[in-house]
């Protein structure tokens, strides 16, 4: 209202609720012209006012008009639909209410469906849905509409969107097409995501080497298994459809390009003794049917897991030899590989038993005794690099003992003095660290004779 002239006076201000009586508005400090009455009930509203000063009677009381608040929230403000494309997808925008926060209560009317009757599409919560995203499942009219629903207050009137006509469809297609490395055999495995159409039918093609596009199978599977492909370029493509009359068929979705590979030919025959008693080995094979191929070999001892062997991960030859082994089981396999081809499998051996044995000492020499008791004893050294001997001598029908100094003598000689009359004999091994003792080289029987 319009403020007084006399800067001394007061307002004197009433409020009325559905013609009830006049009250005053608790907080106004009675010098605002211009104040706000909120946290008011739906009903109807007057006010009045009229001026005051000390001194002077009241002037005459002013009336407002009559205003109404409403017991439904505020309906939002515009609703527009635009469908987005070829397969169905429409948004939905509103403005937000004026009632402030709010929950949007969305629905639909669809021609042909529920004979058009409006369904719930779903409630979307205030601030941060003032739009939904909704797809069409039939073509034909669609009409969209929304209201707001606020604590305390009755929803609001509806706000209903443009008439949007969907004249066709076409299924969602999937997002993705994948094909995995083929392996040896040229087995691989394509797969896709699920389209966001229900219910449809994928249709998978290949093309090797840029080729033509052909039909490889039809199924509601998302994934399919290719086996033996032969050597090329391989490209798949997928779309969803199969509901006729619905929808139309997506648009194709295609994968990235894999190559299959010539696989090389492993060797026809790969050659491993059965045992050994030495610590050197030899293996052999046969050179594969694909020329120009390099071999791959690698060792398993006693079961305890593949190690690339020293100098055969890339090698042109046709065998190994292995040196420094030891007591235990071995097993071995080999592989071929050539730039531009898919390497072979693996071809794994027989387990070869590898016990290590000194090689016995050669011939060995007894002197003949004379009086004096004099003996002169030797032997040829074993095959077997590294070990040391163990000489025993036995006179008489006495037990075998080991001569001093000679339990581990790298020497093979012995000059004895002052023996015994009587017969002796002899007798030697070879011992070496993780080897099996050699057999005893056994002396013939000399004696010493009487003086």
């Amino acid at each position: 209202w319009m403020a007084s002239l006399d800067a001394d006076a007061t307002y004197l201000l009433e409020q009325s609720k559905d013609d009830g009586c006049w009250d005053e508005i608790s907080g106004y400090d009675n010098l605002d012209n211009t104040p706000a009455v909120t946290n008011l009930l739906p009903g109807d509203y007057q006010y009045r006012v009229r001026y005051a000063r000390p001194g002077y009677a009241p002037s005459s009381w002013t009336y407002s008009e009559i205003a109404t608040i409403s017991s439904n929230s505020a309906a939002p403000l515009r609703l527009s639909a635009t469908l987005l494309d070829s397969e169905g997808n429409i948004s939905l925008n509103w403005l937000r209410s004026q009632t402030g926060a709010a929950t949007y209560q969305l629905e639909q009317s669809v021609a042909g469906v529920n004979d058009g009757n409006w369904t719930s599409v779903g409630q979307y919560t205030d601030p941060t849905a003032l739009m939904a995203k909704v797809t069409a499942e039939v073509v034909g009219a669609h009409q969209y509409r929304v209201r707001s629903l606020s604590g305390g207050l009755d929803p609001s009137p509806w706000a209903y969107s443009n008439i949007l006509m969907v004249s066709s469809m076409a299924c969602a297609p999937s997002a993705r097409v994948t094909a995995s490395e083929p392996d040896a055999n040229g087995n691989l495995v394509v797969n896709w995501n699920r389209s966001n159409t229900s219910g449809v039918t994928y249709t998978l093609q290949v093309r090797v080497d840029g080729g033509e596009w052909g039909l490889m199978t039809e199924t509601t599977e998302t994934s399919y298994r290719v086996y033996g492909a032969p050597k090329g370029f391989f490209q798949f493509r997928v779309k969803a459809g199969g509901l006729l009359g619905t929808f139309d068929d997506s648009a194709w979705t295609e994968s990235g390009t894999v190559e299959v590979k010539e696989v090389c030919a492993n060797p026809a025959r790969f050659t491993v003794p059965v045992s050994s008693a030495v610590e050197n080995l030899v293996l052999y094979w046969q050179r594969s049917a694909t020329q120009g191929v390099t071999y791959e070999l690698e060792s398993n001892f006693n079961n305890t897991g593949w190690t690339p062997l020293a100098g055969y991960s890339n090698t042109g030859a046709v065998s190994a030899r292995l040196f420094g082994l030891v007591s235990g089981d071995y097993q071995f396999q080999i592989r071929t590989h050539k730039a531009g081809f898919t390497s072979s499998d693996w071809l794994v051996s027989n387990v070869c038993k590898v016990e290590l044995v000194c090689a016995a000492p050669g011939s060995m020499y007894v002197s003949t005794p004379d009086s004096s008791g004099y003996i002169y004893v030797s032997w040829n050294r074993s095959t077997t690099a590294g070990v040391t001997y163990v000489l025993e001598h036995k006179v008489g029908a006495g037990a075998w003992a080991v001569v001093p100094g000679y339990n581990g003598t790298t020497g093979t000689t012995l000059r004895l003095y002052g023996q015994a009359v009587g017969s002796h004999q002899f007798r030697v091994k070879a011992i070496r660290e993780g080897f099996t003792d050699s057999a005893l080289k056994t002396s013939g029987i000399v004696t010493v004779p009487a003086p």
